[in-house]
């Protein structure tokens, strides 16, 4: 367990459906929590695992979270 502002939050929005990455508190819809970890990333990606828990068809690109580790 780790606390919230530590994660990277990845949220799909209720609205448009589109899938946000890190959003701010504004944004409503499902979301997931991913540590900064490259073996947490690599392990939510696998199988699109975070696609079937997020319930969304558009794939979710391992660069976009890969931008975010390296920060």
């Amino acid at each position: 367990m780790f606390p919230r502002e530590n994660l990277i939050k990845i949220t799909k929005n209720h609205e448009d459906g589109n899938v946000v990455i890190n959003p701010n508190s504004k944004i409503f819809g499902r979301s997931a929590y991913l540590c900064y970890n490259q073996n947490c990333i690599n392990a939510a990606l696998k199988k699109n695992k975070l696609n079937k828990v997020l319930k969304t068809g558009a794939p979710i690109e391992q660069k976009e979270l890969l931008e975010l580790v390296k920060n």
